[in-house]
Parts: C-alpha cells; structure tokens; sequence
C-alpha cells in the first residue's frame, strides 16, 4: 500500500495556484479569478490529502515514538518573544522580565481617556467636552 504522495505533485499543485493568482492580480478578470479559486481548491484539496494519507502511514507504521513526536510537534507552539532591551540597552531573558518591559512601554504609550478632547490652538488651549 502506497500512502505519501510525492511532494514533487504538491509543489506542482502550489506552483499552478500561484501563477492563477498572479495572473489574476495582473488582469482583474472573473475569468481569472474563477480559475484561481478551482486551482486553489485543488491545492487545498491535495494538500489535505497528503496529510491525511501521511498520518494514517504513521498510525500503520506501529512506530510509538515517531507517532508521539509527530502529535507533540503538533500540539507544541514554535512561536515565541523575541530579542527584547531594557531601557539602559541590556538584553532580557526571562519571560516575566520582558512582560514587565512591555508593560512600562505601553504604560507610558497609552493614557487613560477620560472623555475630553484636548486642542491646542496656535496661543490658546481649548477644552471640548465629549459629554
């Protein structure tokens, strides 16, 4: 039983739906965007499919190892804060450090709105009430 699907044919599959929305972008045609919206459920489609079919091949191989490293690469978030400074140009590693950085800037960004429109005149302050 055959499971993977070449990834040459999901590269084609990719490829066709990326020339369908550049030409679309080019022209501004109904035409254009019809065949992009085909090429691209296709896309879709076989990308679904080649996951699926890897899955049930991992599930097949009886590899307990493989199969938890795939579900904990799954489930695991690779996203994460980057390089951040403190004021005096330090770098920061800890996580709490760099919450309480981004709190002081934004602490020092954002002002609370208490209803009133402040307009400065060329020599003269105006205060409009919103209420």
């Amino acid at each position: 039983m055959t499971y993977i699907v070449s990834g040459g044919a999901l590269n084609s599959t990719h490829s066709l739906s990326h020339a369908a929305w550049r030409l679309y972008r080019r022209f501004k045609t109904d035409k254009a965007y019809e065949k992009f919206l085909l090429v691209d459920r296709k896309t879709k489609h076989a990308v679904n499919k080649y996951e699926t079919e890897f899955e049930q091949h991992l599930i097949d191989s009886g590899n307990v190892g493989r199969f938890y490293r795939y579900v904990n690469n799954k489930i695991i978030s690779k996203t994460g804060t980057g390089v951040i400074k403190s004021e005096s140009g330090e770098i920061l590693h800890k996580d709490s450090d760099k919450s309480e950085r981004f709190n002081s800037f934004y602490s020092s960004v954002y002002v609370y709105d208490n209803g009133t429109i402040h307009l400065s005149l060329e020599k003269q302050d105006l205060i409009v009430s919103l209420t």
